[in-house]
């Protein structure tokens, strides 16, 4: 499993200024609960995409409880919808950047059968990583309501806050909300020594793949890197952005203690982040995840994910996808079993332990080179020379 399928957690860094969510009108409640079939990113790692209507137009959005009160739609989407900017302003990059971006007022956007009129849209462009996904739905939209992430099902599920009832038998989970309206709650890693360093993490539903993510000055600040073991350097899609995978020992929160998890530590700073960090899908995929924005509350529930050991990339290659589609090569570690075979950036996949590249998906990729211990015989295109060789995959972290 390459590391382009962690980079989502870009999404979660893009900040936008706008209006709370408490100036939003609801539309008249609808049936209880309303339910929406959902999907997995073409990465497959648990950022689930739903079926929003903007403008009259379907598009797939990450439903991001670390997306605030904030609606992006990648732009050439949008204007291939009809729908014109009529507005601009400017929000937080994945790095300490702010840019300037176009918007789209006074737009009706549902969820369902749930709508909320009168919207602004910000439109952005989305990483070529998630060619699958139009844009990016803040949680912080439906903060009158109850809402239900279901990882194995997959599907999110709205209900009606006056009237819904939390799942038996589990105890809720208390959270607070920073002036972003993101939700964040307390959070523990527990170093290989047996140190254990407390966080406060925004729960973040658009962090795909990492079950955490880190800041720079939290890390700085309690010496993080020194102390967690084996350090294993990432490749960023976005320019200026800085990271580094590791396992911590477990990953505590509320009475749920999860074991060697993959986090993520950031070297570069952010202006999107405004707590110590992330907790993302690797951790929240575990579960069935219900927020309540109003009583400020969060049920985790564990589902038949709990106990899988969290896989990571055992070849040294980033796959990505061209501006054709096709799978390409985007980076190749050091020392790694990559390197060794003389694989290169620009590399087009043609097969893949006897399949071809027009039957896999990046999600069938990367989770063939994700099993250490285990051979993988590689084709590539390079410059319409034809190129095959043997990865021994090894553990990597």
């Amino acid at each position: 499993m390459s590391s382009t399928i962690r980079h989502s957690v870009l999404l979660v860094l893009v900040m936008c200024l706008m209006r709370p969510a408490s100036a939003i009108a609801q539309s008249a409640a609808p049936a209880n609960p309303v339910t929406v079939a959902a999907r997995f990113d073409a990465e497959g790692l648990s950022q689930l995409l739903a079926p929003v209507a903007i403008g009259g137009k379907t598009f797939w959005c990450s439903i991001d409880s670390g997306g605030s009160w904030v609606l992006t739609l990648h732009t050439a989407k949008a204007l291939a919808a009809g729908l014109r900017p009529n507005a601009a302003g400017s929000s937080a990059g994945a790095g300490p950047e702010v840019v300037a971006d176009q918007r789209v007022r006074g737009v009706d956007v549902s969820v369902g059968a749930v709508t909320l009129p009168d919207l602004t849209i910000v439109l952005r462009d989305q990483p070529s990583i998630v060619p699958d996904m139009d844009c990016v739905f803040g949680l912080a939209l439906l903060q009158d309501y109850v809402v239900e992430f279901d990882y194995e099902t997959p599907r999110i599920r709205i209900f009606d806050a006056q009237t819904f009832r939390p799942p038996n038998g589990v105890t809720p989970l208390p959270f607070e909300l920073n002036r972003f309206r993101q939700p964040y709650i307390g959070a523990t890693m527990t170093l290989a020594t047996g140190d254990e360093i407390r966080s406060n993490l925004v729960i973040d539903t658009g962090t795909s793949y990492y079950s955490a993510v880190w800041v720079k000055s939290f890390l700085d600040s309690h010496d993080v890197r020194s102390r967690i073991g084996l350090v294993v350097p990432e490749h960023a899609h976005t320019p200026g952005l800085v990271l580094s995978a590791a396992r911590p020992t477990r990953l505590t929160v509320g009475p749920h203690a999860v074991s060697n998890p993959v986090i993520a530590l950031l070297s570069s700073a952010s202006a999107g982040l405004t707590e110590d960090g992330t907790l993302g899908a690797g951790f929240l995929r575990r579960f069935t995840v219900t927020f309540d924005y109003r009583r400020k509350l969060v049920w985790l529930v564990p589902n038949g994910r709990f106990e899988e050991p969290q896989p990571f990339d055992a070849s040294g290659i980033e796959f990505g996808y061209a501006s054709d589609g096709a799978l390409t090569i985007e980076a190749i570690a050091r020392d790694s079993p990559a390197a060794a075979a003389g694989f290169q950036p620009g590399d087009r996949l043609v097969r893949i332990d006897g399949r071809g590249a027009d039957s896999v998906t990046l999600r069938d990729v990367k989770t063939i080179l994700s099993r250490a211990n285990t051979i993988c015989e590689l084709r590539v295109d390079r410059k319409g020379e034809l190129r095959t060789a043997t990865l021994r995959l090894v553990k990597r972290l």
